[in-house]
């Protein structure tokens, strides 16, 4: 699959792997958003933000909700959007040396940057500090 992505009047080919990503639009309510869109993005870790775009009528005032569309989206791993996936400590192993198995072989080639997703996802598997309730 091919997508393309727009910098300065200019597109650029992707390709590889993509997520789905849950978006929800509030239209500008005069219909022409003449100062473009808001974009809002819920911080976080692991809270979802198209509800921050369906309740933006209680938290925006008139004027702005004439002059933007506002545009909410759930982060990856949360709400509508794609989950993440958590892995046996055997199966992040098998990634770690799939990965520096790679980077011999690809002269240049940087592997790829793990972060703190094994804490993440044991503690997720644990039911610790990653699992958040969503907010009402």
């Amino acid at each position: 699959m091919r997508h393309r992505r727009r910098t300065r009047g200019s597109t650029t080919a992707l390709s590889g792997r993509t997520v789905p990503i849950a978006l929800k639009r509030l239209p500008a309510s005069d219909g022409e958003a003449e100062l473009g869109s808001l974009f809002l993005n819920p911080g976080g870790p692991g809270e979802p933000g198209t509800s921050m775009a369906a309740d933006a009528a209680s938290v925006y005032t008139p004027e702005m909700l004439a002059a933007y569309d506002i545009i909410g989206f759930d982060p990856r791993g949360t709400g509508e959007s794609a989950g993440l996936t958590c892995w046996s400590p055997e199966e992040l192993e098998q990634a770690r040396d799939d990965e520096q198995a790679a980077s011999r072989t690809a002269a240049g080639r940087r592997g790829r940057d793990l972060g703190d997703r094994p804490r993440r996802c044991a503690d997720r598997r644990a039911g610790g500090p990653s699992r958040r309730r969503r907010r009402r």
